[in-house]
């Protein structure tokens, strides 16, 4: 699959600095979303993240608009 991509053109060198700088981030987000999931409710935190996927939805229309 991964040479396919580079094969096709989606990998390119700004693709991949972009991977390089996201890839710590995780390494960050990750345990603070499991530790705030442990902390919450779960069906409040099933709401807050349809929120956040609402909003993101609607960056991304209004973005294209």
């Amino acid at each position: 699959m991964v040479i396919s991509h580079i094969l096709a053109g989606f990998w390119t060198i700004q693709v991949l600095q972009l991977l390089g700088l996201s890839l710590p981030l995780l390494l960050v987000v990750i345990p603070l979303g499991n530790w705030v999931s442990t902390r919450i409710d779960s069906r409040t935190m099933v709401r807050y993240i349809y929120d956040l996927l609402i909003v993101f939805g609607c960056l991304l229309l209004y973005k294209t608009l």
